[in-house]
This record gives structure tokens, C-alpha cells and sequence, in this order.
């Protein structure tokens, strides 16, 4: 025998004018409020406080130093100390760009993925790699024939990262997640709070592109020109798309190759750089 389910429609019922049956009163007409925007000084300290490097990755360094991890010295980072630091921030920054964002009461999801469909984000993130690795290879070839002086680091800050395939295939996880989800976040992010009341967004672009570059000074002046040029990229490509899928797939799967680039060059018993 099968069972045959019903849904009835509870309807309010009279008697003399008298409502037996207690139905809430709906005001359909009533229209959700729109976010609400932070003032500049406080759309400042965000902007500050997520761009990364030294105002989150600072207090993180002096805890881990209290904590007995072993520290850099010189230009040479443990990998351990690398991976932890970098991984750690990845948190701190995404946690504190969803609590700043759920505060103004805006949707995290409408921010970072508001325009285009995700599947069609993805898809034009990886066929844009091919085109990232030559147009950076290119630029950075160029940047050292004409500023020769420009390539002041002879040998990569990471070069001890590949001594093993497990501490390769680490750094890889750690460039993935660092560059691809969290600069991406922070990016669109910065440019999503600068285009509501901090100049508009191509200055927000500006900046952070100067500063995206700085924070690899590191590695060169060279290279500090040429992530420059990828930072304006894809900070483009958020504005162009209001989407940080393509961009984050993007930068990871550039910084992916970069690092197995390295990989054969060290494997080949070239100095990597």
C-alpha cells in the first residue's frame, strides 16, 4: 500500500469577527536595508591592517620566535619557519577580511565571486597561465638587459627549499595557498574598500601595486619590477571581471610552475634563481 502524503494550506479562521487561529502579520513590502559602508577612517585601518607583510607577518615572526621555532639569519629562512609564517598569515588575513566585511554587512561571496559564473572564472584562470609565465619571463629578460644593475640577488632566497622533493612539494603548497588565495583576497579586498570611499578603485590599484612589488625586494630589484607588472594584472582583472577566481587561479598556477621551474634547474645542478 502506498502512503500518499498531503500539504495543507492552514487558512485563518473567523468566528464573529473574531480571528481563532493566530497568523503573523507580513509587511511584504518592507525592503532589506543595503550595507553599510565603513567610514574612511576605518575603510583605512582595514586596508591596513590586510595588505599583508609586515602588519600581520610581524607580530606572527615574534610568535614563533617565542614559541622556539628556528629563525632566519642573514637572507637564508628555514623552510619550516617560511611555511608556518606564510600559512599563518593566510589565516589571519582571511579571517579578518570576513569578520571587517560581515561587520558592514556585506556578503563575502558577492565581493570576491559577485560577477560571472565560477566554472567560466576557472577556466579563463588557467588559460591564462601560458600567457602570465611568457609576458613575466619576457619582462624580467628585459628589465635585466636594460637595467643590468637591477638583478642584485644572484641566488634565489629559497634556493635551500628544494634540497628535498617533500620540501619542494611544501613550498609548492605554501606559493599555491599564500599567492593564490591569500595576495588574491587581500587584493580584491583593497580595491573593493578603496573603490567605496578611498579614491576609487584605479588608486587603490596604483598603490597596492607598488606595494605588492616592494614586498619582493627580497628576491631583487628586478624581480620587485616585474611582480609589480603581475600585481597590475591581475588587480585588472578583478576590476575588469569583479571576480578574484580568474586571478587566484591564475597566480597559483604561475606561482606553481615557477617553483617546479626551479625545481629541474636545481635538479640539473644549476643554481636557481
Amino acid at each position: 500500500m502506498r502512503l500518499r502524503y498531503f500539504v495543507v494550506k492552514r487558512e485563518p479562521t473567523t468566528y464573529c469577527g473574531l480571528n481563532l487561529v493566530d497568523t503573523p502579520d507580513v509587511d511584504i513590502s518592507v525592503v532589506p536595508a543595503p550595507p553599510a559602508t565603513p567610514g574612511r577612517f576605518a575603510s583605512a585601518i582595514q586596508v591596513l591592517v590586510c595588505c599583508g607583510q609586515l602588519p600581520t607577518q610581524t607580530p606572527i615572526f615574534g610568535l614563533l620566535m617565542l614559541f622556539g621555532m628556528k629563525a632566519p639569519v642573514g637572507d637564508t629562512i628555514p623552510l619550516s619557519f617560511f611555511a608556518a609564517m606564510t600559512l599563518l598569515d593566510t589565516l589571519v588575513v582571511g579571517f579578518m577580511i570576513f569578520v571587517f566585511l560581515r561587520a558592514s554587512g556585506e556578503s563575502v561571496r558577492r565581493v570576491f565571486f559577485g560577477g560571472g559564473i565560477l566554472k567560466k572564472e576557472f577556466g579563463i584562470g588557467l588559460m591564462l597561465i601560458p600567457a602570465v609565465l611568457v609576458g613575466a619571463g619576457m619582462l624580467m629578460g628585459i628589465v635585466r638587459v636594460a637595467f643590468p644593475g637591477l638583478h642584485n640577488v644572484k641566488v634565489s632566497p629559497f634556493d635551500s627549499f628544494f634540497d628535498t622533493n617533500a620540501h619542494a612539494a611544501l613550498f609548492i603548497f605554501v606559493v599555491i595557498v599564500a599567492g593564490g588565495i591569500r595576495e588574491e583576497l587581500a587584493r580584491g579586498f583593497l580595491l573593493h574598500r578603496f573603490d567605496q570611499n578611498l579614491g576609487g578603485i584605479w588608486v587603490g590599484q596604483a598603490i597596492y601595486t607598488v606595494v605588492f612589488g616592494a614586498a619582493h625586494y627580497t628576491q631583487g630589484w628586478d624581480a620587485v619590477v616585474t611582480v609589480g607588472a603581475l600585481g597590475f594584472f591581475w588587480g585588472w582583472l578583478y576590476i575588469r571581471r569583479r571576480n578574484v577566481a580568474a586571478a587566484m587561479v591564475s597566480h597559483a598556477g604561475f606561482d606553481a610552475l615557477q617553483v617546479l621551474g626551479q625545481l629541474l634547474v636545481k635538479t640539473l645542478g644549476l643554481p636557481v634563481r
